[in-house]
């Protein structure tokens, strides 16, 4: 076998160095981490991924092996609240009504048995459409809520299998760490530092006959041979850019591939705004959800009352600055209380948020695996179901 070479240095890229010590981790920015990014100040925030569940076996699994299950934290997405101010709605979600409940016993029923159901229907349905005709639309607003708070994307834009699994979350228990999901970055770069590379970018990827002939790192040229293997652990528009061959089918699948962009903006304040819950969900504001980090695993408050309020919001073409200033004016639109009670601000901008896991996402996943370069594997969360699972079930999959 020849040489190994990660391109990207987020959570899939770190992965694929675990699962293959002899390989050489390339990461364009001067950051190791990728859309996991942890403050550890006294509140440990994480200013992108938040959480997994119980049910994320790979992930789990994963951090087994890393002997870091000790430190897991548990907690539960059903201490926030859905907020719609047009319409002067407002329902903590677990506040279901008698008909609501047995809608989602029915949800949970069905989804039990999914095993038995033609996967292709889950994967080519979106799922409002699947939920409303197998299930119901009483229960609407706590879909829309649980869909908004978690893809940044609404019911009618994914698939019925992703939604499946996005609202099953919420029924489950969650995880992180104490000090935020960059522990498990900080655990394996301790581990693989040597073979890990910042401010290295990988470029031209030059494709002949089915497989890479060469690369170029901060410009200078490597040859790649049949017995060497790339594995891309970035997104799929930024591998798409790195390609030459433009034209070729493989290139217009990844250019296909969508993403949702999000600003976490986050708010240190003189007091508490969510007293009785963790946070809130916003069905009709630029801010998708925002929680206050009184504590991520408990409910209680922080010493003298002060608030850290950390924000989302979804956007195609603000830049940080913009957003920032769109989740203040919302957030005191809605909490009035806050205007001149805002400390600190800090905020973080992710160009490829989420993708967009819409039925089209499978189709192409299977286009790139039939067009990919025989010496290139493509991992990553665009690959699977989005979300940090996929970043580990990817890179098992490919078995390099």
């Amino acid at each position: 076998m020849g040489k190994k070479i990660v391109i990207g240095a987020g959570l899939t890229g770190l992965v694929a160095s675990y699962y293959n010590q002899d390989a050489i981790v390339y990461e364009s920015s001067d950051r190791i981490g990728g859309r996991i990014f942890s403050i550890n100040d006294n509140n440990n925030i994480d200013m992108g991924a938040q959480f997994f569940s119980e049910y994320d076996r790979n992930i789990m699994d994963f951090i087994d092996s890393l002997n870091l299950s000790h430190q897991l934290k548990e907690f539960q997405l059903k201490n926030f609240s859905a907020i719609n101010r047009e319409k002067n709605f407002e329902r903590h979600l677990t506040d279901f009504s008698d008909e609501e409940k047995i809608e989602l016993k029915k949800f949970k029923d069905i989804t039990e048995i999914i095993e038995e159901f033609e996967n292709d229907e889950l994967i080519s349905s979106y799922f409002k459409d699947w939920y409303n005709r197998q299930v119901g639309s009483e229960a609407d607003w706590f879909i829309d809520a649980l869909i908004r708070m978690i893809t940044f994307s609404d019911s009618t834009k994914i698939s019925a299998i992703y939604g499946i699994a996005v609202i099953n979350s919420f029924f489950e228990t969650c995880f992180s760490f104490s000090n935020g999901l960059s522990e498990i970055i900080s655990t394996i770069h301790n581990i693989r530092s040597h073979n890990i590379y910042a401010k290295n970018r990988i470029t031209n990827l030059k494709i002949k006959k089915r497989h890479i002939t060469s690369i170029n790192i901060n410009g200078k040229k490597m040859d790649i041979n049949k017995n060497d293997k790339i594995i891309s652990t970035i997104p799929a528009q930024a591998l798409e850019d790195i390609l030459e061959n433009k034209d070729d089918q493989l290139n217009k699948t990844l250019k296909e591939i969508r993403y949702v962009s999000c600003t976490t903006a986050v708010f240190n304040t003189k007091k508490t705004c969510f007293p009785n819950t963790t946070g809130s969900v916003f069905l009709n504001t630029k801010i998708t959800a925002a929680y206050e980090n009184k504590n991520k695993f408990t409910m209680n408050k922080l010493e003298n009352e002060n608030g850290t309020i950390v924000s989302f919001i979804p956007d195609y073409s603000h830049n940080e600055y913009q957003s920032n200033n769109i989740a203040k004016k919302e957030l005191i639109n809605i909490y009035p209380d806050l205007d001149n009670n805002i400390t600190e601000r800090n905020v973080m901008h992710w160009k490829y948020g989420l993708p967009i896991c819409s039925p089209n996402l499978f189709k192409n996943q299977k286009i790139i695996m039939e067009y990919k370069p025989k010496n290139l594997e493509i991992c990553g969360d665009f690959m699977g179901l989005p979300s940090l699972d996929a970043c580990v079930e990817t890179v098992r999959k490919v078995n390099v």
